[in-house]
């Protein structure tokens, strides 16, 4: 068996997928948003469940499952994320100072996780895994373990680095980035 096909077909999955997590961690670090090692560690956890679980669930009931509920679902949870960001630095911008950096909650970890999951459920649902049978699904979850790190932990890095000399408070962005994220979502 040619495992090279596999191998391309997984890393453009896994491509389309982690590239959120980069924009996401870019919002992050340009809001000023810490992201500890271990939080990244959560969400690439729960980011390969739910990629499994679609994976699994597209390869055993690809006939049945339904693509756009998961689509609608991930953009809704999204959404609403990047409007709570949104709202919540328009509401709490006056106590929180510019220049101060803070640590995400674990609350926030585990909702930004699912959200960001999602779409990786939906995908992993939308795949045609049947062409590509159980070790397509295997290569697929090695590379998540690895590439979802790499991916949000340099958004968040570049994302800093983008703010570090400008002087405005930019904590809004990553709810604006959510916000668009859901919508491209929609035409993934």
């Amino acid at each position: 068996m040619n495992y090279l096909p596999i191998l391309g077909a997984a890393l453009i999955f896994i491509i389309i997928v982690s590239v959120d997590l980069f924009v996401c961690g870019f919002g992050y670090g340009a809001s000023k948003i810490h992201v500890p090692f271990r939080k990244v560690l959560v969400i690439n956890i729960i980011g390969t469940v739910m990629i499994g679980i679609g994976l699994f669930a597209g390869y055993f009931l690809s006939s049945v499952l339904n693509e756009s509920i998961a689509t609608w679902l991930a953009f809704g949870v999204l959404f609403g994320l990047g409007l709570y960001k949104v709202a919540e630095w328009f509401f709490v911008k006056r106590k929180t100072p510019a220049k101060e950096i803070r640590p995400i909650s674990w609350r926030e970890t585990i909702i930004l996780a699912v959200a960001l999951s999602l779409d990786g459920l939906a995908i992993g649902i939308a795949t045609t895994v049947d062409n590509w049978g159980l070790v397509f699904i295997i290569t697929v979850l090695s590379l998540s373990l690895i590439t979802d790190i790499v991916f949000f932990t340099l958004g968040q890095r570049l994302g800093k680095r983008a703010i570090k000399n400008i002087k405005l408070d930019l904590a809004w962005i990553s709810g604006v980035l959510l916000m668009g994220l859901a919508i491209v979502g929609l035409f993934i």
